[in-house]
């Protein structure tokens, strides 16, 4: 840890790393449940799927920029609680939609909650970590992002079956899967309002405007290697979208193509994106390694291979519900995981 990081702020570092990506990664089960059951769709939800994915991720290119300059201005943690507020709000919301119109809506307010809190919990990490330990680090937070998400597929992803097993109507079973995940938002808020550490990395007297700190970040794409880490950055979001998107909507669409019911057919694409993620989350640790004992650009390059790897093998997949395919999807979960962790390091 750098000098003036105190255990707790690295505990909160350690339970945001784990809870963060699993309220973020719940939008990926939550929606297809919501097509299919609440909106009724039986066809296109891929089309439809790739619509709120592109709204998602326009909202988030133009708010990221706003997002940094803001944490250097007023501090990681009010956007970090803002961020886990805001999802809190559009989880609430999502399973009251009736139409696509309000899901897109919807799927807005979730990406300025998404993206603060990503970008929260990359910079904090970078923030607590010495130089030396980065790779670890990484890791590290990278082992509990892994468990979270799966633990949020696995029980959360699960629980529409269970409630309907007990007699609740699918809607409403909807629902209170989502309002499970909306109490995790507010006690999350909480602990990251306690845990983390107050302040701004600068004094007051010391931060630039908004427009300067905008310019020098543009600016310091002249550093080969800062403008290397911007590309890696597109790069390893677009897998991290594509995987996080479509693996879960893939198994839930072929699994109502035979026969499944919406609980049934959900639960079978949670089950893939648990493996995928599973994957990554054992590769952590010696991805972590590898990339504090040799040159970063040499990890980049090998994360950005395995990532290569990983989504040509989904070419072969003809029917994601057979087991024979699982390991091309361990070998997915591995690319994507090894892909972004070395673009962050």
């Amino acid at each position: 840890l750098k000098p003036g990081i105190s255990g707790s702020h690295f505990a909160t570092l350690l339970y945001g790393g784990f809870v963060s990506i699993a309220l973020i990664v719940f939008v990926n089960i939550g929606q297809p449940y919501i097509l299919l059951e609440n909106l009724k769709m039986d066809s296109a939800e891929g089309t439809v799927t790739g619509s709120l994915a592109v709204a998602a991720e326009i909202t988030a290119l133009l708010t990221i920029g706003y997002i940094g300059v803001l944490a250097d201005r007023i501090g990681r943690k009010p956007l970090i609680v803002f961020g886990t507020l805001v999802l809190a709000i559009g989880y609430f919301l999502m399973p009251l939609v009736t139409t696509i119109m309000a899901l897109v809506l919807i799927r807005i307010v979730l990406a300025v909650g998404t993206t603060a809190e990503t970008a929260m919990i990359s910079t904090i990490l970078h923030d607590y970590a010495a130089e030396k330990a980065r790779g670890k680090m990484l890791a590290i937070v990278g082992i509990l992002m892994g468990i979270g998400a799966v633990l949020m597929n696995v029980i959360v992803g699960n629980l529409p079956e269970r409630f309907i097993a007990r007699g609740v109507d699918a809607i409403t079973a909807g629902q209170y899967m989502h309002w499970i995940v909306v109490a995790i938002c507010l006690i999350s808020a909480v602990i990251f309002w306690i845990g983390f550490k107050p302040g701004t990395p600068v004094s007051e007297e010391d931060r630039l405007p908004q427009l300067e700190l905008m310019r020098r970040a543009l600016l310091e794409a002249k550093k080969p290697r800062i403008a290397l880490a911007y590309v890696a950055s597109f790069v390893s979001r677009s897998d991290l979208v594509i995987l996080g998107t479509f693996i879960v909507l893939w198994g839930t669409v072929a699994g109502r193509d035979q026969g499944m019911d919406t609980a049934e057919a959900v639960a079978s694409g949670v089950r893939l994106f648990a493996i995928t993620q599973m994957a990554g989350l054992l590769c952590s640790p010696v991805l972590g390694f590898v990339t504090d004992r040799i040159n970063r650009v040499s990890g980049l390059a090998i994360g950005s291979l395995l990532g290569a790897v990983g989504y040509s093998s989904m070419f072969f997949v003809t029917d994601p519900a057979d087991n024979a395919f699982l390991p091309l999807f361990i070998l997915l979960g591995i690319g994507q995981t090894a892909c972004n962790l070395s673009a962050q390091a």
